[in-house]
């Protein structure tokens, strides 16, 4: 079984935002403002539900996720070159060989967040980091154009006018929320596979990742300014450690665009390929790393993320928990004895 998820919340509004030098036609989104808002959940359809289930082989496990409440109920499985994905509302999820793939699913609105958005990629995130048997995660968008493309501008025009039950829930789906962006020290390696626009949010997103792999038709910014707003999901914080202060300054204050190319010359992006190399490129970081022993991965990640915030020296002297562990594991006697041995070593994550 697993484990009850518990959330951290609330945390402070997201401020980010869609906007693109090609904005779409201005009845791009008359479609979404036309339908109703939705109905706030109910306690009978908040409870709980028997979990499906799908064929697995020996190199899937069934991916789960948290289904205490109707935005993350399960909308179907669809077959995927043998695996079983779970489709959402405003994601997909799936689980391959020890990898967690999240789609952002909202192509229609260039997979722009809103709350049942945010929501369900904390719940997914909650969950990988819950499981020991999943070890690194993929989030990507839906479609071609957009990886994500920020704040759902029009959602935010609803607001005003949704009635107090939906405000309620959507108050509540906040509280409920641990965005990646909040989460400063997540345990498991994260790659952003950015297939489009990255903006504002979703340059946010991105930045929160470890490893950025972007398709060369790709654009990057944080244009909040230009909207009246602030990019303040961290980017005024991420970007400028990322790239350096007057780059940052540069798009920060000008709310101007960069390039694949140039996100990449600036350090913003670990690797520029065709559109069609996309996913090969970012499956064999997913190999890489699934070939190094999970626990110094991760032994890893924590040092360099934690350290950041110290000197030298007292980064170096720092005890860091998930390097303790490592230190005690069996992998630590597998990596030497596999080598001795001439052989791949088999890694337990224990």
């Amino acid at each position: 079984n697993k484990p009850e998820f518990s959330f951290k919340g609330p945390g402070p509004i997201n401020v980010d935002v869609y906007s693109s030098k090609n904005d779409p036609p201005a009845n791009f989104y008359k479609g979404l403002l036309a339908k109703q808002p939705r109905q706030p959940a109910t306690p009978t359809s908040r409870a709980k539900q028997p979990r499906q289930t799908a064929p697995t082989s020996s190199h899937h496990r069934e991916p789960t996720v948290g289904i205490n409440h109707p935005k993350s109920a399960t909308i179907g499985f669809r077959s995927c070159t043998g695996t079983a994905m779970i489709e959402t509302e405003t994601t997909l999820f799936d689980v391959r060989d020890r990898c967690a793939w999240i789609t952002l699913n909202r192509p229609e609105a260039l997979n722009s967040l809103n709350p049942e958005l945010r929501w369900q990629l904390s719940q997914h995130l909650d969950q990988i980091e819950a499981d020991e048997d999943i070890w690194l995660t993929v989030i990507t968008g839906a479609g071609k154009r957009a990886f994500c493309a920020g704040a759902d501008l029009k959602q935010r025009a609803r607001e005003t006018q949704a009635s107090p039950e939906q405000q309620s829930e959507w108050h509540r789906l906040q509280s409920e929320t641990r965005h990646i962006i909040e989460r400063w020290y997540h345990p498991k390696p994260i790659i952003a596979m950015v297939n489009g626009f990255a903006l504002g949010g979703g340059l946010e997103v991105a930045m929160a990742c470890d490893i950025i792999i972007a398709a060369d038709h790709s654009e990057f910014g944080l244009p909040e300014p230009r909207r009246g707003l602030i990019a303040g999901s961290a980017g005024v914080h991420r970007l400028p450690r990322q790239i350096g202060l007057k780059p940052a300054m540069g798009y920060m204050l000008t709310g101007r665009h960069m390039s694949a190319e140039r996100a990449y010359q600036l350090g913003l992006v670990n690797e520029v390929v065709p559109a069609d190399k996309l996913q090969e490129t970012t499956e064999g970081y997913v190999r890489d790393i699934l070939s190094c022993a999970p626990l110094s991965v991760r032994a890893t990640k924590e040092a360099t993320m934690r350290g950041l915030d110290y000197s030298l020296p007292t980064a170096y002297y720092t005890p860091y928990e998930s390097e303790q562990l490592r230190q005690k594991s069996e992998d630590t006697v597998e990596g030497p004895r596999a080598f001795a041995e001439k052989r791949d070593p088999i890694w337990k994550g224990r």
